[in-house]
C-alpha cells in the first residue's frame, strides 16, 4: 500500500508498467475527494483489467 509513499505514485507506476507489458494488473486512477465542497485530499481508485479471448490469462482460467 502507500502508506510510507506521500507522492502516491509507486503503485500507480507498478500498474501501469505492468499493463504496458502486457501482464494482469490493475487499473487505476486519482480522484479528487470533496465533501460538503470542502477539499478533503486524493483517493486512488482501482479495478481489475477485463480479461479478453486474446488476452493470455484468458487461456488459463477457463
Amino acid at each position: 500500500m502507500n502508506f510510507e509513499d506521500p507522492t502516491l505514485m509507486r503503485e500507480k507506476l507498478t500498474y501501469d508498467i505492468c499493463n504496458e507489458m502486457g501482464l494482469f494488473s490493475l487499473r487505476t486512477a486519482f480522484t479528487k475527494v470533496y465533501i460538503n465542497n470542502v477539499y478533503w485530499g486524493v483517493n486512488r481508485q482501482s479495478r481489475p483489467t477485463r480479461l479478453t479471448n486474446e488476452s493470455r490469462l484468458y487461456h488459463y482460467r477457463r
